[in-house]
C-alpha cells in the first residue's frame, strides 16, 4: 500500500469521521496531496476564501496551526504506517515538507 493511499484509508476511519466534516476531509486529502489553496477551490468549486475557512476549521479540529505542523502530524498519527523502512528522520521530512510547500504558494 502507498503512503497516499495509507493516508486515504486514515482519513476514513471513524475518528476523522466524527470530527471532520466530509468537504473538510477533502480539502484535507487535497492538501496533503500538495494541492495549492488556488488548485483546492478550482477542483471543489469554491472560493479561495472558503478554502482557507476549511484549513483553519481542520488545524483547529487537529490541534494543530499550519502546513508544517500537519506534515508532523500525518507523521505522528501514521508513521509507523507510511513507511516500510524510513529512510529520513522526522525532522528531515518536515524541512523538505516546509520547502515544497513554501515553493507552492
Amino acid at each position: 500500500m502507498t503512503s497516499n493511499e495509507v493516508i486515504r484509508k486514515a482519513l476514513e476511519e471513524p475518528m476523522f469521521r466524527c470530527e471532520l466534516k466530509e468537504r473538510q476531509r477533502e480539502v484535507l486529502w487535497l492538501t496533503l496531496e500538495g494541492k495549492a489553496r488556488r488548485e483546492i477551490a478550482a477542483i471543489m468549486f469554491m472560493t479561495e476564501v472558503n478554502v482557507q475557512k476549511h484549513l483553519q476549521h481542520i488545524y483547529m479540529k487537529l490541534g494543530i496551526e499550519g502546513k508544517t505542523q500537519l506534515a508532523r502530524w500525518v507523521i505522528d498519527t501514521l508513521g509507523s504506517t507510511l513507511f516500510v523502512t524510513p529512510t529520513i528522520t522526522t525532522d528531515q521530512f518536515v524541512q523538505i515538507a516546509e520547502r515544497a510547500l513554501a515553493n507552492r504558494r
